[in-house]
């Protein structure tokens, strides 16, 4: 996979506090992007959609759109390709066809240290059917009462396996083990922490925020969608007894697995790195983009196990398990998460294909949650750190290759 395409932001626009209009237009504009390029575009080419943020050493920060991938022709600076691209392009930010890789690299030679901005996981314990009586399993199962945090329910839970339901069982499975389910954590959108999330960039410069998107392919899915309808039927009859407890985020459990009923065009799987020359401003640029997204609750900082190249940051294989991904780095990743999972007490097989679907679900997102996760800069009456910023245009029009000239720069914003 090699870089296509690179286009670059000229300007970020800013907007008064009077033109709150031509804002809601802008960000129709970016969700108008997004949809048009991983429904359509980076389908038909085989292509990831990078949106990039890059802090120099000499205070400046640039924003770029890059397509991944390994269909040269839709890299043809005057194809049909680039010329779609450069249509669906927002308004007001003044692109250019850029060829600066130094700056899409923040001047970075250096090898890089990369902190992974992953969305949670959670391991929920259901609600624990107590067999009846009579030695047989109780046909409460439709009404369940009992959880783990009672007193009661803590007891029976202790003595159980912890485990994920068996899709091929029945509600006998609750006689026998302690069953789970995980639940992915909340989005909050990040616009209001722009500003901040941009100054922590400056402070550990030179620096790079790098979200990948890459459309799911209908037979990635297959496993996934089999083993995510079982566990939301599994989880039906639970829901009332989980919200009756106190558990203010059931419905969230829900949305884990119904993503999976819809068509894989809808959805998307991210990659959100951070990087830079230490393990320390990595992190650091990591923790307040997690905290501008969701927070703890939310997103989790990882760190891969080694030091990688600034130019294999889009494709580095250290998120996910992908189409044509090396079997080792596979393994590994397999490998992480069950014992990730195994420190939350959930014991899996090799086999198990709830294996590779908690390999995947938390880098897995629907076009919704993708708008509320991506997004390009935007700047008020202040301006933004580090950026190039200008007033936006009474009549904007959309960019073509070429037209660089029509958009001039107005003001670099002080540090």
């Amino acid at each position: 996979m090699q870089l296509l395409t690179l286009f670059q932001v000229g300007a970020t626009p800013r907007y008064g506090e009077d033109e709150k209009a031509a804002l809601g237009g802008n960000l129709v504009s970016q969700r108008a992007f997004l949809t048009a390029m991983i429904t359509d575009h980076c389908i038909r080419h085989r292509a990831t959609l990078e949106i990039r943020f890059a802090a120099s050493a000499d205070g400046a920060i640039n924003s770029f759109v890059g397509l991944h991938g390994d269909d040269l022709d839709a890299g043809e600076p005057e194809g049909p390709s680039t010329k779609l691209v450069a249509r669906l392009l927002p308004a007001d930010y003044g692109w250019r066809l850029s060829n600066d890789l130094k700056a899409y690299n923040g001047g970075i030679r250096a090898p890089v240290h990369v902190a992974r901005v992953i969305r949670t996981a959670q391991i929920m314990d259901l609600p624990y059917v107590p067999p009846d009586p009579r030695g047989t399993t109780s046909h409460a199962f439709d009404s369940l009462r009992i959880v783990p945090g009672s007193p009661l329910g803590g007891i029976a839970s202790a003595r159980l396996k912890r485990a994920f339901p068996d899709i091929e069982e029945g509600p006998q499975q609750f006689d026998e083990k302690r069953l789970c389910l995980p639940f992915l954590g909340s989005l909050n959108g990040w616009r209001a922490e722009m500003r901040v999330l941009f100054e922590q960039m400056l402070a550990n410069r030179p620096a790079i925020i790098s979200i990948g998107l890459r459309p799911l392919q209908e037979e990635e899915l297959d496993e996934s969608r089999l083993l995510a309808a079982g566990w939301r039927r599994m989880l039906a009859p639970a829901l009332g007894s989980l919200a009756n407890s106190g558990f203010a985020d059931a419905a969230s459990l829900s949305r884990t697995f119904d993503r999976f009923a819809m068509p894989a065009a809808y959805l998307v799987q991210a990659s959100i790195k951070c990087a830079a020359l230490s393990a320390e401003s990595a992190a650091g640029v990591a923790s307040v983009l997690a905290a501008c997204l969701g927070g703890s609750t939310g997103f989790e900082i990882r760190h891969p196990s080694r030091s990688a190249n600034v130019r294999d940051l889009p494709t580095m294989y250290c998120d996910y398990p992908v189409p044509g991904q090396p079997p080792s780095d596979a393994a590994d990743l397999r490998n992480d998460q069950r014992e990730r999972l195994l420190a939350d007490g959930v014991v899996l097989q090799e086999d198990d294909p709830a294996l590779e679907f908690m390999a995947r679900v938390n880098h897995i997102y629907t076009l919704d949650e993708i708008h509320s996760v991506v997004e390009l800069p935007i700047a008020d009456d202040h301006g933004l750190p580090g950026m190039i910023t200008r007033p936006v245009p009474p009549f904007p029009t959309p960019w073509t290759p070429g037209d660089e000239a029509a958009h001039p720069v107005v003001r670099i914003d002080p540090m």
